[in-house]
């Protein structure tokens, strides 16, 4: 993940150690102020070699979903990827594949929890509709990575 870690990650309980890796100087600078005791790594190649690491979550530009989700699930490692997954039907697929095919769990976090259009949009969502009345919504947060493979 960049240097804009999400806070919560380091407290959250089943995790040995959280790394986060940022390829340009001045955001890794940035990330060790604003994260201390947060290890920190010059690039996702060292984050897919280290065998202590068995999970990446990705917030990175949308571009590089597929391509570094399909690294880290090809070296063995869980994945959670900012939503979107992937920006073709095609690359969603081979990510879904990949992961069923290493045995790992493939994740998309929802990253608009907060902004307001969306929020917006889950209000109109339970109007009636000509598909129906949506009864009700609701997000679950859950986490698959642990410690443990």
């Amino acid at each position: 993940m960049g240097a804009q870690a999400r806070p919560e990650l380091p407290a959250a309980r089943g995790f040995e150690r959280v790394v986060i890796c940022e390829e340009e100087p001045a955001r890794l600078k940035r990330a060790k102020a604003e994260n201390p005791g947060v290890g920190l790594a010059e690039s996702f190649a060292d984050i897919l070699g280290d065998p202590g690491i068995v999970a990446v979550a990705l917030a990175t530009p949308v571009a590089t979903h597929h391509p570094m989700a399909l690294a880290a699930l090809k070296a063995g490692k869980h994945v959670l990827v900012e939503k979107p997954l992937a920006t073709r039907y095609v690359d969603a697929r081979e990510l879904l594949d990949a992961a069923a095919a290493a045995r790992r769990t493939l994740m998309v976090d929802h990253t608009f929890i907060y902004h307001r259009p969306s929020r917006r949009s889950a209000r109109l969502s339970k109007r009636e509709t000509s598909a129906g009345s949506i009864i009700s919504t609701r997000r679950a947060s859950t986490s698959a990575f642990s410690s443990t493979t």
